[in-house]
This record gives C-alpha cells, structure tokens and sequence, in this order.
C-alpha cells in the first residue's frame, strides 16, 4: 500500500505551525524568567532592609547573650537565607534560559580558579584539596563549569560534617564526552536521596538545619542536560562522588 507524499503546501503549513509552536514556547520560557526575576527582585530590597534593622537593634542591646538579642540575631539569620534563596532563584533561572558561551579551553584553567576560590575555607576546616595532573582541552560553557563545580565542593564543605578531611576532584576524557568528579570523604547519604537531591527544593532530611536553597544541585543537572549530559551522584564506602558528564558535540 502506497503512502501519499505531501504536497508542498501541506509542508510549508506544517513549518509555520513548527514555528508557530517555537515563538509560543519562547514566549512561555520568557515569561517564566521574567515571573521568577520579578519575585526575586521583590524579595530581596525588604529582605536586605529586615536584616539590617535586625542587626542594627542585636548590637544596641547590652546584652549579646539575652534574650532580644537572640531573636534579632534569629530574624537576621532567617534574612540571610532569605537572601541566599533568591540568589539561587536568579542562578537557577540562568542555568535554564542564558545562552551558554560555547568556547574553548584547558580544563586546568577551571581547576585553577576553584582553588583560588576555595583556599580560605578549605585552611579554616583543615580539608585537603586534591586534583588532577592530568589536563586535556574541553569545549564548554567555562562559566556554567565552574559554577557546577563549585557548587559540588560547597556542598562537600557545608554537608560533609566534622569528620571531612578530603576533596578529590577527578577529569576523565571519554571518546564523547567528559566526565568530572567531586568526591568527598565526609557524610554520605543513601542511593535515594541520591536521586532525590538534583530536583528542586528537595534537601535531604537529616541537614534540614544547615542553611540553603534546596537548588544548588538542580542547577548542575541544568547544567549538564544544556551540556547534552547527565549529573549524578554515588554513595562511597566512605564518603560519596557526584558527577558531572558534558557532551563533546557542543
């Protein structure tokens, strides 16, 4: 039985409706972020001004320890967090829509810069820094990089606990993609939360109260899927490794 070949004019409907389709998609995509900006915005300016009269009023008591005080310093403190949510909101927002700056580089130039960036707290928790000798070119959004990079190592560093003596960043070349690593040899969690934790606002139970947003790693797997790769993570004997995998295709 034979099929019917479409007419040219059945073509260029179908285009239009495909294009059609994109603008509406690009309008919904700009709405979104123009939505989740204008809430952050409105957050931030009562947020800053809160934070300030809380800590304004804990330094005029004479008393840091009574009890005004505290609860100055716990308005302060729910403030900040507050700030750090719609920082989080603006990265997360970024991590979807901004164009990724597709450019060339040495994957030791983003070593470098975390480890400028991270020295000081890694000396004050006395954690040890180790990475790769090896070094191979990466063509990637050096920006979005670094940024999902980070994100792992502050997480090793807030959740990690007291007994987090090592980072181990790892590089590996795979004939269509690269694959970076973060392991640290602190607290693990379970192959549920595993998964759990790259969704939005999920925090895992047992660090409910270390202060954050709940997105950090969603923004990595944005990340990574923008990058035509994966994010994941994986409990260790000790410790555990998350990952981050971008296509050589870009």
């Amino acid at each position: 039985m034979k099929t019917s070949k479409k007419t040219k004019a059945q073509l260029l409907e179908e285009l239009e409706k495909l294009h059609c389709r994109n603008k509406e998609l690009e309008n919904l995509l700009a709405e979104s972020e123009f939505y989740v900006a204008s809430i952050a915005h409105d957050l931030k300016n009562p947020t800053i001004a809160i934070r300030g009269l809380a800590d304004n009023l804990r330094r005029k008591y004479d008393n840091p320890d009574g009890p005004k005080a505290k609860i100055a310093s716990q308005i302060s403190k729910i403030c900040e967090s507050m700030e750090q949510l719609v920082a989080d909101l603006n990265r997360f927002e970024h991590a979807k829509l901004a164009p990724l700056k597709i450019e060339d580089f040495d994957i030791q130039e983003v070593l470098e810069m975390l480890r400028e960036e991270f020295i000081p707290r890694l000396k004050v928790r006395n954690v040890q820094l180790i990475e790769p000798r090896e070094s191979f070119p990466v063509r990637a959004s050096k920006l979005e990089l670094r940024r999902a990079l980070t994100n792992y190592i502050s997480n090793a560093l807030n959740y990690g606990g007291k007994d987090l003596s090592r980072i181990v960043i790892g590089c590996v070349e795979e004939p269509d993609k690269y694959t970076l690593s973060v392991y640290n040899d602190g607290d693990k969690i379970s192959r549920r939360d595993c998964i759990r934790v790259f969704k939005e606002f999920v925090r895992c139970e047992k660090y409910r109260d270390i202060p954050g947003s709940g997105l950090g790693l969603a923004i990595v797997r944005k990340t990574a899927e923008r990058h035509g790769g994966t994010a994941w993570a994986k409990p260790n004997k000790e410790g555990i490794t998350f990952f981050i995998s971008i296509s050589k295709s870009l």
